[in-house]
């Protein structure tokens, strides 16, 4: 938040800054303000802005959630990348049951496109599987030994090797 001077600074300067803005993307200009405020401090130094951080979990049901937060700069880039990939998304797919996709599902969808890009142009990055299959205990086949249904895993994570004994046996 700009403090009174710098506040006095940046009404002073609107002729300018309105003149960047019509010549500028809105991406650019708010950069470009970012920066004359920056200029324009006249209340001395703001508190350190946060640094970027970025958090991605994955639910029970395999579903993941992303948060985080970006500087102008950087978050300007990543979202004029998002946008362009959303829009060739937009231009080029239809969802299965014929409804339009949402821009959030675009965007979500260009994100994945930027990460498969990566991998392909990395070539010291190791395979990664491509498919992930969710299953209930109960459609498991039966244990061979006991005839027990579907309880071979119980107790186990993905963490855990098969030949320990799973907690509480």
């Amino acid at each position: 938040m700009a403090g009174v001077r710098t506040q006095a600074a940046l009404v002073e300067d609107e002729e300018r800054l309105l003149a960047l803005a019509q010549s500028h993307t809105v991406d650019e200009t708010a950069l470009l303000l970012a920066r004359g405020k920056a200029d324009d401090d006249q209340d001395g130094p703001a508190p350190q802005p946060q640094r970027p951080r970025l958090h991605l979990s994955r639910s029970f049901e395999g579903r993941f959630f992303l948060d985080g937060e970006l500087d102008a700069e950087d978050g300007a880039i990543v979202n004029t990348e998002l946008d362009r990939l959303a829009e060739r998304i937009y231009r080029n797919e239809a969802a299965p049951d014929g409804r339009v996709v949402s821009a959030s599902e675009r965007k979500a969808k260009a994100l994945v496109e930027m990460a498969r890009r990566s991998l392909a142009n990395e070539p010291t990055a190791p395979p990664q599987p491509l498919a992930m299959v969710l299953v209930d205990v109960e459609t498991l086949p039966d244990e061979p030994a006991t005839g027990r249904p579907g309880r071979r895993d119980r107790g186990r994570g993905p963490h855990q090797r098969r030949d320990r004994p799973a907690p509480g046996r």
